[in-house]
């Protein structure tokens, strides 16, 4: 009994369903029939009560994706739900007189529809919005709505790349029709984040519209720009492309400990030059054509500018380290100055003393000649000279005589001796005393090098990290104002 019960009922709802299907079907074909056929609708002619009428048009942005935003050729491609909504006095109808239908779907290019574009679009290929479906409900009102992927342009401010913010509008409005025909709904029209997905390198702050009415000719026309706020995330090209110029610049004060000696000191900031221009070239790549410099690129320039620096101060340094004896002895006041004031600052000591300086107050001093009057008595005596060593005669008995002329080839072969001597370690002296003066200024250029370098890492990042959260609004501004 209750299966056959179960069977009647599913068979009777089956039946009512297919009336009820059936009916529908009826209801929107005679629905349709008044609407377009008996009323002679024409979607050329504007859906208003008297002439002078103007349609209240709604636009809905709801954002779903940022593409891309490329800043060589300053366009955003984004890709977007647009709605737009209106009121069509000759779609209407009372649902008691079709079976309760409240709203029906029909095709988009059978009604009228506002002219609505945007009008930073740079897609060549675009050719109007999607003609798809529209909804429309039983007093008039209609939605049309469809996912776009739109190609718009975007002054792109590149002065504080990467750490920048960036505010690109989309404006919107009727291109023939001025506000006594079409009106933008300021209380309706909105800009949406809901259904974004979040993209790598932006971070969106806000998408709202600014309404403004312009002048063309004697006509005034609505327009709608929504703006869209967003924020770059920075982490990405520090630690892939400022980051990596940090520790050449920082790499590059090894070149100050290479000696001079190895020839290397020289090619080493050369090598560190040229890897810091290729960073250069990748950044002018990414970066349009424009007056303003980024910020990585001015701190790119800068280390560039001390590495040149360098360059010149290394070649100083391998200049003072290799002075021969030639070279005229360092002066009193680089030697006060270099080797006593700077070394100690640079905690290096007192390196004013030197060999030098010695061996000329040796020579100032009586009783210290190189060849003094002793060493001729004993040259004397090993001649044969009686009474010339001091030791008396006896200890040079048995000695061989020799002549004056050999004497006098003696003492002056053991004076050049002694002159060839003295001469080679006076210039020795010499040469360690330009190295000392090389080896301290190649440390305070070091030092004033770093200093530098740190100061100047400091400052970018400072600049970028602590306007970062400010900048943004002075995009938004800005874009505010001339809009």
């Amino acid at each position: 009994m209750f299966r056959h019960v179960v069977w009647w009922s599913l068979l009777l709802l089956s039946i009512w369903a297919s009336i009820q299907s059936a009916l529908s079907v009826s209801s929107q074909k005679a629905l349709l029939q008044k609407l377009f056929t008996d009323s002679g609708y024409n979607s050329d002619v504007r859906p208003v009560t008297h002439a002078n009428g103007s349609v209240s048009v709604s636009i809905d942005l709801s954002l779903e994706q940022i593409i891309d935003l490329s800043e060589p050729d300053q366009i955003l491609i984004c890709k977007i739900w647009m709605k737009m909504i209106w009121n069509d006095v000759n779609l209407q109808w009372d649902p008691g007189d079709f079976d309760g239908m409240t709203n029906m779907t029909i095709r988009a290019d059978e009604i009228w529809r506002p002219d609505i574009l945007l009008f930073e679009n740079v897609d060549q290929g675009f050719s109007g919005w999607p003609v798809d479906q529209v909804r429309v409900d039983s007093d008039g009102t209609v939605y049309w709505a469809f996912p776009v992927v739109t190609s718009t342009s975007c002054d792109v401010d590149v002065a504080s790349f990467p750490f920048d913010a960036q505010a690109c509008p989309l404006r919107f409005g009727s291109w023939l029709h001025d506000r006594s025909m079409i009106k933008l709904d300021r209380n309706k029209t909105a800009g949406s984040l809901v259904v974004l997905k979040p993209n790598a390198e932006w971070e969106v702050a806000s998408f709202k519209p600014i309404f403004k009415v312009k002048k063309f000719g004697s006509s005034y026309f609505d327009e709608a720009t929504f703006i869209l706020a967003m924020e770059r995330k920075w982490s990405f090209y520090f630690f892939n492309l400022l980051f990596p110029c940090f520790l050449l610049a920082l790499l590059a004060t090894l070149s100050f400990y290479v000696p001079a000696e190895s020839g290397d000191k020289i090619s080493f900031g050369v090598t560190v030059l040229l890897a810091l221009s290729v960073f250069l070239l990748m950044i002018a790549e990414k970066m349009p054509v424009s007056e303003k410099v980024p910020l990585v690129a001015w701190y790119v320039i800068v280390t560039l500018v001390l590495l040149s620096l360098s360059l010149l101060l290394g070649s100083i340094v391998v200049n003072l380290s290799i002075c021969t004896a030639d070279t005229t002895p360092v002066p009193a006041w680089v030697r006060r100055l270099v080797l006593r004031y700077m070394s100690q600052v640079l905690f290096m000591g007192d390196l004013s003393g030197s060999l030098t300086v010695k061996q000329e107050q040796e020579a100032d001093e009586p009783g210290k000649k190189p060849l003094d009057d002793s060493t001729m008595r004993i040259i004397r005596a090993s001649a044969g000279e009686p009474g010339e060593y001091p030791e008396g005669p006896d200890r040079m008995k048995g000695k061989p005589g020799m002549s004056s002329l050999m004497m006098e080839e003696l003492v002056r072969d053991v004076r050049n001796i002694v002159s060839h001597l003295e001469d080679e370690r006076e210039g020795e002296a010499l040469e360690n005393d330009w190295k000392r003066v090389a080896r301290v200024m190649d440390k305070f250029f070091m030092t004033l090098y770093l200093l530098t370098t740190l100061f100047i890492i400091l400052a970018t990042c400072m600049d970028g990290v602590i306007g970062w959260s400010t900048r943004l609004d002075q995009q938004k501004q800005e874009l505010e104002d001339k809009v």
